[in-house]
């Protein structure tokens, strides 16, 4: 629908902020179409992309919150809707902003300016005192079952992979208290996942997959334990070299989409990031530590890297399990890399670029497809875009977390009073995939969406789902659609899914599109010829343009609209 008329009933986007870390590179900010509003952390927060939609898009929307810090960016050719290219090689577009918080207190006083207080100093203590070496040793992953999935990619040559005995600085466990999640756990066992330290203002972020955790407020007992090692002399026992961080309370961020509709529907945003507080020495993190690694985004073009060092902790044995190989892009949003052995416990664990044996270039953690895939010799991640970028920039500015929408925010009434016809069907690959329903909407001025659904649990469009950051452009405002006066779906073309779509136009022309997708109508075929003249003869031309060598024979006097061949005489 025409952007003036749907610009009323959006919400206002939130000013982009930008915050950098120190030695995190900027990639030059090109803008594009706003994304509609969300609250921040979910799936189209105006702020932190600034794309125009994808074929195919991300599984929710976002409404407008608190005023997200985040990069304008360019959008790429992924799957996901709003993705963001920063190159080749890209990284987040950060640009330099307030200090790191500064607690005034008494601690650890480097120069950084950041000081510890009395209560954080306790709260180590606490953590420690609970997450003693023999507890971390029996905490049982919270992807257990990966663990028991044999098998992986027939005919592939995996890279081996090799225990690391010295320990890695920025690598370690995320540990979680089991009174955080008694429905996950009803035994009530630690449980653990892989993490790793992030470079940041605050020296003090940790990143792991957003499937280890349910939500971004339960967790009350979280710790970090970076270089975490087996003891050399007593295999039942580890080493934590540099103590243990706790996590700090409502410190937690997760993208919204994820917290509204979880690891199936929102895998392409599987990530989490963490504060934490200073260990009982008063070390924040990388004062502990090092540098962190330095987190970097890649292109969906470019997801195929060489030399990824990928990292975790998987089984009881928790000692870092080491694999030098190559990525490749999986379904053109996901990186995937085959290393052996990765089996439960290693979610969370970094994909690493540069990797210097301490430290190195992050492009993305073991999450995504399938909560990082379901055999423990292939892994996945995340594309690591403007999305994970976004919610670095909040971590970083302290800004609040991400919360699920309490109801479904499909627009405001006088958005969807220009709404003049909708229908489902199954127009996406990733729900012909799910077998789910998508919808399909022409809008007053010629517009026409389709709205992405894949919920497994859904045959049908659910209002959950129906947003605008679901939202695939499929014809512009002011195209030949303004013309149609009523749309069907189903499977007339006979083929396995209700995607052709049938069209009255205003003329009484019928026609059919076949096969329709997300990203192209398909073929159109004439079943009703418009009464003025008949076009059955007439080539076609795709996507509302006309054909040029039959236009000036038009000589239709009456309002036309004979589907995608738009009519020299409509206006």
């Amino acid at each position: 629908m025409n952007h003036r008329i749907r610009a009323a009933a959006l919400s206002a986007a939130a000013t982009v902020v930008l915050l950098t870390s120190p030695g995190v590179a900027a990639a030059s900010p090109v803008s594009g179409t706003a994304q509609p509003p969300a609250v921040s952390g979910t799936a189209a927060d105006p702020s932190p992309l600034s794309g125009t939609a994808d074929p195919t898009p991300s599984t929710a929307v976002k409404p407008a919150e608190t005023p997200t810090q985040a990069p304008a960016v360019r959008p790429t050719a992924s799957p996901k809707q709003g993705k963001a290219s920063e190159g080749e090689a890209g990284e987040p577009d950060i640009t330099p902003g307030p200090e790191a918080t500064s607690t005034p207190g008494t601690g650890d006083a480097s120069d950084d300016g950041l000081k510890t207080t009395p209560q954080e100093i306790e709260e180590a203590k606490a953590a420690e005192a609970y997450w003693t070496s023999e507890r971390i040793a029996d905490a049982v992953p919270v992807d257990s079952d990966k663990a028991r999935t044999p098998g992986g990619r027939s005919g592939v040559m995996r890279s081996p992979s090799k225990w690391d005995a010295k320990g890695i600085p920025t690598a370690g466990v995320f540990l979680i208290n089991p009174d955080d999640d008694p429905q996950k756990d009803p035994s009530n066992r630690d449980q653990f996942c892989s993490a790793s330290v992030v470079t940041s203002p605050n020296k003090s972020l940790v990143i792991t997959a957003a499937h280890c955790l349910t939500d971004n407020d339960r967790h009350r007992s979280l710790a970090f334990a970076p270089g975490w090692k087996q003891h050399p002399d007593k295999p039942g026992k580890g080493i934590a070299p540099y103590g243990v961080f706790p996590v700090k309370k409502n410190k937690i961020w997760l993208d919204r989409r994820y917290l509204e509709q979880g690891p199936v529907s929102a895998d392409d945003v599987d990530f989490a990031f963490l504060r934490t507080g200073p260990n009982s020495k008063g070390q924040f993190l990388e004062n502990a530590v090092g540098q962190g690694n330095e987190l970097k985004t890649v292109h969906s073009a470019s997801l195929a890297q060489s030399n990824v060092t990928l990292i975790g902790f998987p089984g009881d044995a928790k000692k870092p399990l080491v694999c030098k190989s190559n990525t490749r892009g999986y379904q053109g949003r996901f990186l995937a890399i085959d290393c052996d052995a990765f089996a439960g416990g290693s979610s969370g664990g970094p994909f690493i670029r540069n990797f210097d044996g301490r430290r190195g270039d992050i492009i993305g953690v073991i999450d995504g497809y399938k909560t990082g895939g379901p055999t423990p010799n292939t892994s996945y991640s995340s594309q690591f875009d403007a999305d994970v970028v976004r919610l670095y920039n909040q971590a970083v500015n302290d800004s609040t977390p991400d919360k699920p929408r309490k109801d479904f925010e499909m627009g405001s009434p006088g958005l969807w009073r220009n709404a003049v016809a909708a229908a489902s069907g199954t127009f996406h690959t990733s729900s012909q995939k799910t077998k789910d329903g998508d919808l399909i909407v022409k809008w007053s001025d010629g517009e026409v969406s389709i709205f992405k659904d894949i919920n497994e649990h859904s045959k049908l469009p659910t209002s959950g789902s129906v947003r605008q950051a679901n939202e695939l452009k499929i014809a512009e405002p002011g195209s030949t659609w303004k013309y149609a006066r009523g749309i069907a779906t189903g499977k007339y073309g006979g083929n396995t899914w209700p995607d052709d779509l049938v069209v009255r136009w205003s003329d009484g022309e019928v026609t059919m599109y076949g096969d329709a997708s997300a990203s192209d109508l398909g073929r159109e075929y004439m079943l009703v010829p418009p009464p003025a003249k008949a076009y059955s003869q007439r080539s076609r031309a795709p996507n509302g343009t006309p054909d040029e060598e039959d236009r000036d024979g038009d000589t239709c006097t009456d309002v036309c609209g004979p589907g995608l061949l738009r009519r020299g005489t409509a206006a």
